[in-house]
């Protein structure tokens, strides 16, 4: 039985877990706070929450891989924060797009990894390999952007860059994974998007979703282990 490629994705993605030490605390003398840290992962201006001792605070700004600064009446009480995992969904434009627009804050949809369907599975018959599958798949890693800004540096450290961060967390968790063989991802290839839409010689002129975003697309062979999947069931 083929594997369910979007389930294996799904909880790859949803399994991902950030956790940061705080080095130092600025109060900033105006109801904002900047945290000094050595990795701000996927953190994003427009839509991240990091949560401290238990509280959460929303994100006002970042510099990548160096500050981050948020939101509050008081100094936080921690010395690391955690972001939660990005939301996770798979299908076709349409469908997805449909999702989306029925969720309005972008804290309940954002950041995002689209697995995008549909799926051309490689089904392997031999049944003395390794694997059941190897199946090419075309990821995207969106965060909301500014639909005023049109600035490329702009757009890459305000979305593309901690979506990048977030592609390669992702990748970085398919090593050892006990559904992946992951000896045998040897490459992948990484587009980015400052403006995610359509793509033509001259940039991307149309939303894809009735969203404005930003981000990485990862297409990536994934090699699914076939004792794993089920195997046969002995039927005839």
């Amino acid at each position: 039985m083929a594997s369910k490629i979007r389930d294996i994705i799904r909880d790859i993605v949803e399994g991902l877990s950030f956790t940061q030490s705080i080095d130092n605390l600025i109060d900033n003398g105006d109801g904002t706070y900047t945290i000094e840290v050595c990795k701000t992962y996927h953190v994003q201006a427009l839509c991240s929450v990091i949560t401290i001792g238990g509280t959460d605070y929303p994100v006002t700004a970042v510099v990548e891989n160096t500050s981050v600064t948020i939101s509050s009446t008081s100094a936080p009480v921690g010395d690391s924060y955690t972001i939660a995992a990005p939301f996770y969904f798979a299908g076709t434009r349409i469908a997805v797009n449909n999702k989306l627009s029925l969720i309005e804050s972008y804290e309940d949809k954002m950041p995002l990894v689209f697995l995008w369907e549909v799926l051309q599975e490689g089904i392997i018959k031999d049944p003395e390999s390794r694997l059941d599958q190897e199946t090419t798949v075309r990821l995207f890693f969106l965060a909301p952007r500014n639909k005023e800004i049109n600035d490329t540096d702009t757009l890459y450290a305000d979305s593309v860059d901690p979506m990048g961060n977030l592609l390669e967390a992702f990748v970085d968790s398919l090593e050892g994974n006990v559904l992946i063989l992951d000896d045998n991802i040897d490459r992948y290839d990484r587009l980015a998007l400052p403006k995610f839409g359509v793509s033509s010689e001259e940039g991307a002129k149309d939303s894809f979703f009735n969203e404005y975003l930003s981000g990485l697309e990862l297409r990536i062979t994934l090699p699914i282990l076939r004792k794993f999947t089920g195997g046969t069931c002995g039927c005839e």
